[in-house]
């Protein structure tokens, strides 16, 4: 029991190496009046990109809901976690 314990927390502890957080402009779509990541849409095209920092993300959150997109889309910076080796 302890050796398995040791090495789940070993595992753990390799898959938290092997991310970093970054932010993220996530659009999000308003559909029957709930609030879904174009991902979980399954959305072609709309996924989420990866900023180095918070200020550039916002900066791209801003031009793209100055755009005229209507009341039912809209883009958010979020921190993410990302896989590293990608």
């Amino acid at each position: 029991m302890y050796v398995f314990i040791l090495t789940a927390r070993l595992i753990t502890t390799t898959i938290l190496l092997n991310k970093v957080m970054k932010w993220a402009l996530v659009v999000y779509f308003l559909v029957n009046g709930g609030w879904y990541t174009a991902e979980a849409l399954k959305y072609d095209g709309w996924h989420r990109m990866h900023f180095e920092s918070q200020e550039i993300c916002e900066q791209y959150a801003k031009r793209f809901n100055d755009v005229p997109h209507g009341d039912h889309i809209w883009g958010v910076c979020q921190l993410d976690n990302v896989d590293l080796l990608k």
